[in-house]
């Protein structure tokens, strides 16, 4: 058996639900899966990041090689255990049904293995980064008075597909400066950037974003849209004014998918737009956006 579960309500699926992706993620940006291992931690990610929930039977399960796998779809998808790469406690086995969080990988489906599905709530609060250091952790937040471990689910694929991670040799070093009024996303970006091998300046306040950026020396920007003081439009507006950033790329980071926001950004001098988070698209982008600026000089 194979029971598809629909993302948001987090309840069995009543018919086929289309919807914009952009517009899903904008709902979802600030949102978490909560989910546990059988033991007693609660984990989460970010609903952005999630394709669709599954419940499966184990007796459909697969191996190739010493990796699970299942038919799905008309491909092979991959599970994964999260406690391959965490030591937590975990108690996933000797079920007869199991629950898959599945997301989109290097253009395939992958899943991560989890017991229950939990709840799916907003983030709120502080993103601790210090409490918990582990290479698969974004950090740990409270839900009322319940703390849970925010995963970096990306990072998880890439440890379990790629085991050695030549990415960062012979790098030179690229400086980004990130202007966002959420700690939150200051956060979990400034971590995914530092691990690609950038050095990420963050400031919540865009004010004095502005003055660091007219200061110091950036490779790239990346600017969210909804902020007091200096919103994104003016923000940019500001660096195409200054003579000596008007080559300097600009990335919008953003959770609003209306066209007339994204063309108004573009028009005002903006490279790129992107909604917030798809961490393979955001370091896809940045490359991409540096390289032809180091080309350009």
């Amino acid at each position: 058996m194979l029971l598809e579960w629909e993302l948001g309500n987090v309840r069995p699926n009543e018919g086929n639900v289309s919807a914009d992706s952009s517009v899903f993620r904008t709902k979802t940006a600030s949102t978490a899966l909560l989910f546990d291992l059988g033991g007693s931690e609660t984990f989460a990610v970010q609903m952005s990041q999630v394709l669709r929930l599954e419940e499966i039977d184990t007796s459909i399960i697969e191996y190739s090689g010493n990796r699970q796998v299942i038919q799905y779809r008309g491909q092979i998808m991959p599970i994964i255990d999260i406690d391959e790469f965490m030591d937590i406690d975990a108690d996933l086995e000797e079920q007869s049904t199991i629950n898959l969080v599945v997301f989109a990988y290097r253009g395939k489906e992958v899943a991560l293995k989890v017991k229950r599905i939990v709840d799916s709530v907003n983030f709120e609060g502080e993103l601790n980064t210090e409490v918990i250091e582990d290479p698969i952790l974004l950090g740990t937040m409270m839900i009322g008075n319940e703390p849970f471990l925010l995963l970096d689910a990306i990072r998880i694929f890439d440890l379990a597909f790629t085991p050695k991670n030549t990415r960062l040799e012979n790098k030179p070093t690229y400086r980004i400066l990130y202007v966002d009024d959420s700690s939150f996303f200051l956060k979990v970006v400034a971590k995914y950037l530092l691990e690609a091998g950038y050095d990420i300046t963050t400031e919540i306040s865009s004010p004095i974003a502005l003055e660091k950026a007219k200061s110091e020396e950036f490779d790239l920007f990346l600017v969210d849209l909804e902020m007091p003081e200096i919103d994104g439009f003016e923000f940019i507006e500001k660096l195409k004014e200054t003579e000596h950033l008007v080559d300097v790329p600009v990335l919008v980071l953003s959770a609003i998918t209306s066209d007339r926001d994204r063309n108004l950004a573009l028009e005002l001098g903006a490279d790129d737009y992107l909604v917030k988070i798809d961490k393979e698209q955001l370091l896809s982008k940045v490359e991409q956006l540096i390289q032809k600026e180091v080309m350009a000089v």
